[in-house]
């Protein structure tokens, strides 16, 4: 009985293979053509799969998806074309291949420092399409980063790009600016004389040398800040914000004299600075029809002369009066004109009398100015600068 079993069983075994391998009806042998996608995500192929006659020339094709790209087909079939004409000729089963794109990223620096590319998914030797990728710009010391141009924009940092194509972005970077700070105590000024470029702040890096120039009668004693010492010029690195003072210190003052009036003061030692505790001596001295009346300011009363000790800056105004005015004569010819009485400077409401003499050949015609006519002699009362 189980000899008989074996004997018929071998008979079925063999339908079965053959049924697996191809199927016929009517003496037409018919294959089974399986098409398949892979990864399943990557694109589509047609057509569906199936059984096909033999002999029969199938045109099969793969299509990609979007941001993806038909590689080869592998299998029972193997070529690049992403449409082909297979001959059915036995059980098939094709595979089209495909990939992801991939994108160049392109990251130009734009001053000095570095920019780094954390990938948030996959990527090949570029960027496979849709890879997320964040950039993060990392000045160097001294700089900073601005902004980014390009496939990228804005001032976010670190800030993420989609690779869906290929891109460039330039990170920005710009050298820090910093504020240099000069104060004086006292009375000078200090030069500021750049050994490299500057902005409207000082560059990061910019060297300064700082040269103090004390006023007359001061004298530079020190830096204090960001600055110490004495010597000068001195020069600071601006690579922070920083503050310097320059300190001078008063070795004498100034004495100022003023004149009210027609009239010259007389210093005595004649100096622009005294050194503290110097005595000074004042002469006021009026002009012709000007007598002194006074000092005032840091001298006061009539004495003249008067002494004054120079402790601080001190100012002084001596006041004359006018006494007299001038008679002016001048002749417009040839001749003479006798002036009685004949002075440089007359008291007010004096009265003088002019005559004129001719000279041989000439004859006197007229008065002008402040005398009119052609009387000889003449009288002019002298209440103000006359001119005749």
């Amino acid at each position: 009985m189980k000899k008989i079993f074996l004997i018929a069983s071998i008979p079925l075994l063999l339908l079965i293979f053959v049924n697996c391998e191809s199927t016929s009806t009517d003496s037409t042998t018919r294959y089974r053509v399986s098409l398949t996608a892979v990864p399943t995500e990557g694109g589509s192929v047609s057509p569906a799969n199936g059984e096909y006659d033999e002999g029969t020339t199938l045109d099969i094709s793969a299509t990609p998806n979007e941001g993806w790209l038909f590689i080869r087909w592998e299998g029972d079939y193997s070529g690049t074309n992403s449409t082909a004409a297979v001959t059915v000729d036995s059980n098939k089963n094709i595979a089209a291949i495909f990939e992801k794109r991939s994108y160049a990223l392109t990251v130009n620096i734009s001053g000095e420092g570095t920019v780094d590319e954390q990938i948030v998914a996959a990527k090949s030797t570029d960027y496979e399409s849709g890879t997320v990728v964040e950039l993060t710009a990392n000045p160097a010391e001294g700089w900073e980063f601005i902004e980014w141009q390009g496939a990228l924009t804005g001032t976010a940092n670190p800030q993420q790009i989609t690779i869906d194509e290929p891109k460039e972005v330039t990170a920005i970077f710009e050298k820090k600016t910093y504020a240099l700070t000069v104060n004086t105590t006292g009375d000078g000024t200090v030069d500021e004389q750049i050994v490299a470029a500057k902005s409207t702040d000082y560059e990061s890096g910019t060297v300064v040398e700082l040269t103090a120039n004390p006023a007359e009668g001061w004298e530079f004693i020190e830096w204090q800040g960001a600055l110490t010492g004495t010597a000068n010029p001195q020069q600071i690195t601006v690579n922070e914000p920083k503050e310097v003072t320059a300190v001078f210190e008063q070795t004498g003052f100034a004495l100022t004299v003023m004149v009210n009036g027609e009239g010259t003061v007389a210093n005595n030692p004649d100096q622009s600075v005294y050194e503290p505790g110097t005595v000074v001596e004042l002469t006021a001295s009026p002009a012709v029809g000007w007598e002194f009346i006074e000092w005032q300011g840091a001298l006061t009363g009539t004495a003249n002369p008067q002494q004054i000790t120079v402790d601080e800056p001190k100012e002084v105004t001596a006041v004359f009066e006018q006494t007299g005015f001038a008679l002016t004569v001048m002749v417009n010819g040839e001749g003479t004109v006798t002036i009685n009485p004949d002075q440089s400077v007359y008291e007010p409401g004096t009265i003088v009398e002019l005559t004129a003499n001719p000279n041989t050949g000439w004859l006197f015609e007229q008065w002008q100015g402040a005398a009119t006519g052609s009387n000889n002699p003449v009288q002019v009362t002298i209440d103000g600068p006359k001119e005749v």
